[in-house]
């Protein structure tokens, strides 16, 4: 039997694919080919039914979301909504002190959150465009200036992971409260020679808790998301489509933007509410069970709170949602 929420915690919406960088571990395949984006009438409305079920977190992002004509127009409505959290994901390259007047008393309720994945022209040579670093950084800083909150995300990969502390060190300089750590899913643009190895995981989760008593203070917030190293393996499990899930910019609802492929209805045609109620939607996610999943996780004591891990970790090493996720030490 199907478990969920009766509304989601968390809806994240793409309003475009478009972007002006082409980082080259971009989850979207093709930044270039823009597919139909919702009308700020439907965004509106989508807004409204997410304020009328209490969803508490609304992250919304692209492609890069500035790209969009009206997008302070949806920024302003999703905050004067019931709608508990916004959080823009940003790479900052367009922010200005304009735009930030124009924010400025929606701070309260509207947090940025942006990547950094190295410093300088390394960061460069992963987003595809010069200068995009100083941009990015010049973005941060007059933020923060503002007075807006601002999550730093830094995604680990093969050649940069050695340098994990420096990256702390120089996030912390920027006056950010959080930074968090991620690892590279070998999905959309990113290739399997930028993922981590078991080595690598390991010794990055070592180098992380050597310096996290240094690195947290003065009030720094930094989180090493890197499941099955070093924590419980019962933390971890899949939200998607039983307290999660994103909308596509033409409107279509998945249970994670990281598999747009697997699709449970469109709000263009039917309400948020009906389709996230509708006990059909979201079946892959919502009817998973370590039963369901290929392997011992059956058997596994941690199988009923993991269910096999990250689906789309599965499916980009397996092409095969039932597999289970292969960074798992006890598979």
């Amino acid at each position: 039997m199907s478990e969920y929420l009766s509304a989601p915690i968390k809806v994240s919406y793409d309003v475009t694919h478009r972007c002006n960088l082409q980082c080259q571990h971009c989850r979207i395949l093709n930044s270039t080919i823009a597919p139909e984006e919702l009308s700020i009438v439907k965004v509106k409305q989508f807004v409204d039914e997410l304020s009328a079920m209490k969803v508490f977190v609304l992250g919304i992002s692209g492609g890069e979301p500035f790209i969009r004509s009206d997008f302070i127009d949806i920024i302003k409505y999703a905050t004067k909504s019931d709608v508990g959290r916004i959080f823009v994901s940003t790479n900052f390259t367009l922010i200005n002190d304009d735009i930030l007047n124009e924010l400025s008393n929606l701070k309260d309720k509207l947090a940025f959150k942006v990547s950094i994945d190295s410093i300088g022209v390394y960061h460069d040579s992963i987003r595809g465009m010069p200068g995009a670093f100083d941009r990015t950084v010049e973005g941060i800083k007059l933020a923060v200036s503002h007075g807006f909150r601002v999550q730093v995300t830094t995604t680990l990969m093969q050649f940069n992971y050695k340098d994990i502390i420096e990256i702390i060190e120089f996030v912390k300089s920027l006056g950010v409260k959080k930074h968090r750590i991620i690892e590279i899913i070998p999905l959309g643009k990113a290739s399997f020679d930028l993922v981590l190895s078991d080595e690598s995981r390991r010794s990055v989760w070592l180098m992380f808790e050597q310096n996290k008593k240094r690195l947290v203070q003065d009030g720094l917030d930094v989180t090493l998301d890197m499941p099955f190293v070093g924590r419980s393996f019962s933390e971890f499990t899949c939200q998607a489509g039983r307290s999660e899930c994103g909308i596509l910019p033409d409107g279509s609802v998945v249970g994670c933007r990281l598999l747009p492929n697997i699709t449970t209805g469109n709000i263009k045609d039917r309400a948020f509410r009906e389709i996230w109620d509708d006990a059909k939607s979201f079946t892959f996610f919502r009817e998973l069970t370590p039963d369901s999943i290929k392997g011992n996780c059956s058997d596994c004591e941690y199988g009923r709170s993991c269910r096999g891990g990250c689906r789309a970790y599965a499916i980009a090493v397996y092409n095969d949602f039932y597999m289970p996720d292969p960074r798992c030490l006890l598979v």
